[in-house]
């Protein structure tokens, strides 16, 4: 029974985020969204807890790393999206926050979970020292606020099978001019892209690699400056790990996306921290200088 709750929350919340009064959409086009978000929550939780296992033509096997910090009631939900993918062979979860004793709230028992207990507060650059014990040649790995189908996951791993010299996901940036700080000035040098298959720059929240891309993150840490001091925080392994690759990392379409209602509330979400952008326009401005790409990330006339 205690699953149930955790559910009826999210889609409480759902419901809640989609009647915000201060977003600008019309009342027509809010209940159309809001109805949406509704049926795709419960057709993931149908597929996590009782749909079909997924599997993939070929014999290659998947890795997936989870991390728990400020969404604990997630993590489950998570594992059983993961546990319904048979290539899976492992699912990682990494409790990064030690007050909380994530076991309790876990109720997926399959064989393939190991929960890795921290005794210290860990942040989100831990899943790759993680990752670098494990003798495996694919990972997939997403933030604690996506909620993926398994056949998302399934999807996402066939791309990276297909192409592994370049990392994959399903949310990037693209760059239009230099790394900026103030959200006036993102709007102009950055460009958000999900749901298209395309090329970005830095990737977010879900991140599929090989093993040379991991060998390649950690080079990151010897040689930067500006990622060093930062190796196990939230600012920059997305960035570190975009640029693991003399390719662009790519994007790809896998149908809509859900997400946790939590993902944008100041207390919770992480890029609300006071100096987020600047932290990160530093270790972005390095790993252009220490991995040219080709392309290279696009500037305007008369910068760079």
């Amino acid at each position: 029974m205690k699953d149930i709750y955790p559910a009826l929350w999210t889609a409480f919340y759902l419901l809640k985020d989609h009647m915000d009064l201060h977003r600008p959409r019309g009342l027509s086009r809010r209940i159309s969204q809001m109805g949406s978000a509704q049926r795709l929550y419960w057709r993931w939780m149908q597929a996590i807890y009782a749909g079909p296992r997924v599997k993939i033509a070929g014999g290659e096997k998947l890795t997936v790393l989870l991390q728990s910090y400020q969404r604990p009631w997630n993590m489950d939900r998570q594992v059983r999206a993961a546990a319904r993918c048979a290539f899976v062979s492992k699912i990682l979860l990494s409790n990064n926050h030690p007050d909380v004793d994530l076991e309790k709230r876990l109720t997926c028992r399959d064989p393939r979970l190991v929960l890795v207990q921290n005794r210290v507060h860990r942040r989100a650059g831990f899943r790759w020292h993680l990752a670098r014990a494990e003798d495996v040649e694919y990972m997939l790995s997403m933030d604690d606020d996506v909620f993926l189908f398994p056949g998302q996951i399934a999807g996402l791993f066939q791309c990276l099978i297909d192409d592994s010299e370049v990392p994959h996901g399903l949310f990037g940036t693209v760059y239009r001019g230099l790394p900026a700080v103030t959200r006036d000035e993102r709007k102009k040098t950055e460009s958000f892209v999900t749901q298209k298959e395309t090329e970005v720059d830095v990737l977010h929240r879900v991140y599929g690699i090989g093993r040379v891309h991991l060998k390649n993150y950690f080079k990151y840490l010897d040689r930067s400056k500006a990622y060093r001091p930062l190796s196990e925080d939230a600012v920059g392994d997305d960035i570190a790990i975009s640029f693991a690759s003399t390719r662009r990392p790519r994007v790809h379409d896998l149908g809509p996306i859900l997400l946790c209602p939590s993902s944008r509330w100041s207390p919770i979400a992480l890029h609300q921290e006071k100096a987020f952008f600047e932290k990160r326009r530093e270790i972005l401005m390095e790993c252009m200088h220490l991995q040219p790409r080709d392309p290279p990330c696009p500037l305007k006339d008369g910068q760079g």
